[in-house]
């Protein structure tokens, strides 16, 4: 159930958005595993990848049947560009 969340407040506590959401970082662990550029050390049979995002796309359906929401960790990667002018 979502609770009510009076919109005359100027900010929204967070007592009224964590009542059912769930925390994970398996997402994140994949996607720099197999989809960040460098991180190939990482990978241990690439035959796994398949299986692996089968996996994680049924647990993310699965928490959200379950959950009011999934809050994901994300890792962000600094990479330089250099652009032809």
């Amino acid at each position: 159930m979502i609770p009510h969340i009076d919109m005359k407040r100027k900010y929204i506590a967070a007592e009224d958005i964590c009542r059912n959401i769930i925390f994970d970082k398996k997402l994140n662990n994949f996607a720099r595993k197999y989809l960040v550029k460098g991180n190939e050390c990482l990978v241990e049979y690439v035959m796994n990848f398949e299986a692996e995002h089968d996996s994680l796309s049924a647990m993310v359906g699965e928490f959200l049947m379950l959950h009011e929401g999934v809050a994901f960790s994300v890792y962000g990667e600094k990479h330089s560009f250099n652009h032809a002018d």
